[in-house]
């Protein structure tokens, strides 16, 4: 079975993570911990010698992280599919 890192997936590309919670009202600063995620991928490229950056304009992929009380669920949006799909998009 092929492992897959999604962290080496966006290594040379435009990204961003967007989190959307239900449940934890107060528990979880969105924009804090979307920035720790963005800051972890670009720490552990820099550490691999490789390097990616935030990109909000035109990203080359989108992580989305969506937790229902205690429980997350990780999707990644690439640029050829927002593009194909209308109904593709992050808000």
């Amino acid at each position: 079975m092929k492992e897959y890192n999604l962290v080496v997936t966006l290594a040379d590309k435009r990204f961003y993570v967007r989190l959307e919670r239900r449940g934890l009202k107060g528990r979880i600063v969105l924009p804090e911990v979307e920035r720790a995620l963005d800051t972890f991928v670009e720490t552990e490229l820099s550490q691999m010698g490789r390097s990616a950056q935030v990109d909000f304009e035109r990203p080359d992929a989108v992580v989305v992280v969506e937790t229902v009380g205690d429980r997350a669920g990780v999707g990644f949006l690439t640029r050829e599919m927002m593009d194909r799909y209308d109904f593709v998009r992050v808000s």
